[in-house]
């Protein structure tokens, strides 16, 4: 996961060289498509926000989005304990899909809709980064003291990673049983629409973070089914 980070904030380390491949407009025009017109992060933010107050709506989204920093990994020390034999497929699903978002997300740069509101002045600047006055709110410190970037990589939107780990879990789960994984993907629903909502990503970019997640579950499938036909060699 260290590495992971690093590689991950890599590209930001010299903005002005990302900035130039930065694409902002493309999952604007796909979420208009999706929506009938107005932006589903900017349609939800309208009907469910109460500026300038944080309610307690807005912190009950924001710790559902707070609750992916530790799921993957609660989750595979729970496989790890229950059956062991399975951690290593389960790790390389999650770890995977990881892995796999980086490639986009340094090929094709994409900016979210926070980013693209407050910065790249779209939707009418209407979009806020709902997640990061939160957590100012519940410091006592000032949401509007500065611009909303923590200094990662804001511009990793699509796919998202957030849905392709999660995703990953899930399936994960579902190997499982029925109730672990029915728990797995509520938790996928409950966190696609935290991340629209708080303005952390498109609905095209959960879109692409269920592919990832197909796409990484397949590979380690047909590796699997590889390592399990190949005879052992005998000592």
């Amino acid at each position: 996961m260290w590495a992971y980070q690093q590689a991950f904030e890599l590209p930001y380390r010299k903005p002005w060289r990302h900035r130039r491949r930065l694409r902002i407009d493309y999952p604007i025009r796909l979420d208009s498509a999706l929506a009938g017109g107005t932006r589903p992060s900017q349609r939800l933010q309208h009907a469910l926000r109460r500026p300038p107050d944080i309610t307690w709506l807005d912190r009950a989204i924001a710790a559902v989005y707070w609750a992916w920093e530790v799921e993957p990994h609660a989750v595979l020390l729970w496989i790890l304990a229950r059956r062991q034999e399975r951690f290593l497929r389960a790790a390389a699903q999650i770890g995977g899909v990881f892995w796999t978002t980086l490639i986009p997300h340094t090929l094709v740069p994409t900016a979210p809709p926070w980013w693209a509101s407050e910065v790249g002045n779209r939707m009418n600047g209407e979009v806020k980064r709902v997640m990061i006055e939160v957590s100012r709110d519940l410091r006592h410190q000032s949401r509007l003291r500065e611009q909303h970037s923590l200094g990662a990589n804001p511009w990793a939107s699509m796919p998202s990673n957030h849905t392709a780990a999660a995703a990953a879990v899930a399936m994960v789960l579902s190997d499982e049983g029925a109730l672990p994984g029915a728990l797995g993907w509520t938790y996928v629903a409950a966190l696609g629409f935290s991340l629209v909502y708080l303005g952390e990503h498109y609905v095209v970019d959960l879109v692409g973070g269920l592919g990832t997640a197909v796409l990484v579950r397949s590979i380690t499938a047909g590796r699997w089914r590889r390592r399990r036909r190949r005879p052992r060699r005998r000592r």
